[in-house]
């Protein structure tokens, strides 16, 4: 417990100074801007990150948010894309990498912006 709490002292005050940072770089981007759609892909593991960051921007943003596995979408509801749309995708390094970024760039001919 000794060690344990000028650690937790210290990780306070770095995320206390880098605070500002953070909030002029999100007042920086457009990729918040309220009204669009968001939409949030992954697969295998990482469909738990991809679950988990709808989550958050529901809560955090108050924005409606869609998760789904990458793999569903491709051949699935596309039509739910719009000029306008934001969306974050995890792409594997090894698997599947090339059909990814081919959903990716169908995602931008449609009017889709990437984080």
């Amino acid at each position: 417990m000794q060690v344990l709490l000028p650690t937790l002292s210290a990780s306070f005050a770095k995320a206390d100074s880098a605070i500002s940072g953070w909030q002029a770089q999100v007042a920086d981007t457009t990729w918040f801007c309220t009204g669009s759609r968001f939409l949030f892909f992954g697969a295998g593991c990482s469909i738990g990150s991809c679950q988990e960051a709808r989550l958050l921007w529901e809560e955090g943003v108050k924005s409606p948010a869609t998760a789904m596995n990458t793999g569903s979408f491709r051949p699935g509801p596309q039509e739910m894309v719009a000029a306008g749309a934001r969306f974050g995708m995890w792409i594997d390094p090894e698997r599947m990498r090339a059909q990814d970024l081919a959903v990716a760039r169908d995602l931008r001919k449609l009017g889709a912006q990437s984080c």
